[in-house]
């Protein structure tokens, strides 16, 4: 599948109007807590403000882990830019695999943490 010049600029359009109306809005509606939503169901602020930052954290690793990129990249080469990218330290086993444990879990946190956010 090819792309020709017009379709890169289209798109670039299309997600620069995106970036453009979540700014306007102020947040991420991921992050986006409505606090007396959950103050109704008993939840201190505490509570919330611990919410909050579980959220973020998930989501700060998910944002720096992920690229679309990466379905293009062979084993090696993206060994290389996940070493950069995290601080890379030494660890017992296989390095790509425990990135990818990590970004399963922050990605099942998020899940988990938004399920309780958006039933809210």
């Amino acid at each position: 599948m090819e792309f020709p010049p017009e379709h890169y600029f289209q798109t670039a359009t299309q997600r620069i109007r995106q970036a453009q109306h979540l700014y306007e809005e102020g947040a991420s509606f991921a992050l986006d807590i409505d606090p007396d939503k959950l103050r109704a169901k008993h939840w201190t602020g505490e509570q919330i403000e611990s919410h909050l930052a579980a959220l973020r954290v998930a989501a700060n690793i998910i944002f720096q882990m992920w690229s679309n990129t990466y379905r293009f990249a062979s084993e090696e080469r993206l060994l290389s830019h996940l070493k950069k990218i995290t601080g890379y330290r030494k660890i017992k086993g296989d390095y790509l695999k425990e990135q990818a444990r990590q970004f399963l879990n922050a990605a099942q946190s998020f899940m988990n943490k938004g399920v309780v956010q958006w039933q809210a």
